[in-house]
């Protein structure tokens, strides 16, 4: 018997932390001041930037502006690529700071488009990282196999999973397409949206609908 137990983990660390990149927040609670970062924006939406530096950086790709929308939850990423709503939607809502060696960052040498996109890419990764992190998307397993007995003869168990569908894939690489006998835990809800064990998609779009 196969039994997969989900939990959520409340002490999963937000994962900007240590990435080499600078989460800053105009949220009016957050301690970072925006005149720091930009000194001005006009009606079309046109950025001036607190320094010449800064500027450049998002030339190139080592900063970006963020967007968040807030309604029911967070939603974080590159400048209007956020759910747009004139009442919820903050257009320019803080910064994403590249702190670490330029070298750890995509380069194509030679090619400034290419190597801006592959950057821009992840950024919006860690963005929606960051958005689940927010979100509460945090999550941990313990997967247990038993013999006929009742006796537990293999057991797995994990935390700090962050983001429903990576959950989902880790778990399944686990499992490797056997059958799961019992569900458990305050998460259990998941096996009905998520595929833990392999099945193939209209298999689950089906049990899904």
């Amino acid at each position: 018997m196969l039994i997969l137990e989900l939990n959520y983990d409340q002490d999963v660390e937000c994962p900007i932390e240590g990435s080499g990149w600078q989460f800053v927040s105009f949220h009016r609670n957050s301690s970072d001041k925006p005149s720091d970062h930009i000194e001005t924006v006009d009606r079309s939406g046109s950025v001036t930037f607190a320094n010449i530096g800064l500027a450049r950086k998002v030339e190139c790709g080592t900063a970006f502006i963020l967007s968040r929308y807030g309604h029911s939850g967070e939603q974080w990423g590159l400048r209007g690529e956020v759910h747009q709503c004139r009442f919820d939607t903050a257009d320019i809502a803080g910064m994403l700071i590249w702190k670490d060696k330029v070298k750890y960052l995509p380069h194509v040498r030679g090619d400034k488009s290419k190597t801006y996109a592959l950057r821009a890419e992840r950024a919006r990764s860690e963005m929606a990282e960051y958005t689940d992190w927010c979100n509460g998307e945090c999550y941990r397993y313990r997967l247990t196999e038993r013999d006929d007995t009742g006796k537990v003869i293999w057991e797995d168990s994990c935390g700090g999973c962050i983001g429903a569908e990576e959950f989902a894939k880790y778990v399944r690489k686990l499992v490797k397409g056997r059958t799961i006998d019992q569900y458990l835990g305050e998460a259990q809800y998941m096996a009905d949206c998520y595929d833990f064990v392999g099945k193939p998609p209209k298999v689950l779009e089906e049990k899904i609908a």
